[in-house]
């Protein structure tokens, strides 16, 4: 307990999506259902929608914590890789506009680095930056990693 109780130095933040709830009626244990959103979505059909990330990181800065943010997930599940590459764009967007509202944010990490085993979807989704063959084991970069390059050197 002694290990586990220290104060924390950070707080972490995984974002992906959003969820819409309405009360149903017809659910006396639980009674709300969730409901599709209007926006564009990933191929898993969960919506793309980066305000929600400013959202979550101003709201947890000035209501839980001041202590350190970091985004320690963040990515898309997608084919076309540049729809990610925009994806990317707008969530990094979104994590400067909340530095803006005054969230500390310190760190951003996409998930993932490579096309990996999702414990819900199996090899069917691809959220990596790196694109696996999974047969071969062979590992070719996307444009989403050329993206994170430019970015990291300040080309793009």
């Amino acid at each position: 307990m002694e290990v586990v109780s220290r104060p924390l130095d950070w707080v972490g933040i995984n974002y992906y999506t959003r969820g819409l709830y309405k009360h149903d009626a017809t659910r006396p244990l639980f009674p709300i259902g969730q409901v599709k959103g209007p926006l564009e979505k990933n191929d898993l059909g969960w919506e793309i929608y980066p305000q929600g990330l400013t959202d979550l990181l101003v709201r947890v800065s000035r209501d839980y914590t001041k202590l350190p943010i970091y985004v320690t997930e963040n990515g898309m599940s997608e084919d076309d890789d540049t729809r990610r590459v925009a994806f990317y764009d707008a969530h990094l967007q979104a994590v400067k506009a909340a530095q803006g509202q005054g969230a500390d944010v310190r760190g951003y990490f996409a998930w993932s680095l490579l096309d990996n085993y999702e414990w819900a979807e199996g090899y069917s989704s691809r959220f990596g930056i790196v694109h696996v063959d999974y047969q071969t084991q062979k590992r070719t970069p996307k444009g989403s990693y050329r993206a994170f390059q430019g970015m990291l050197h300040n080309t793009r």
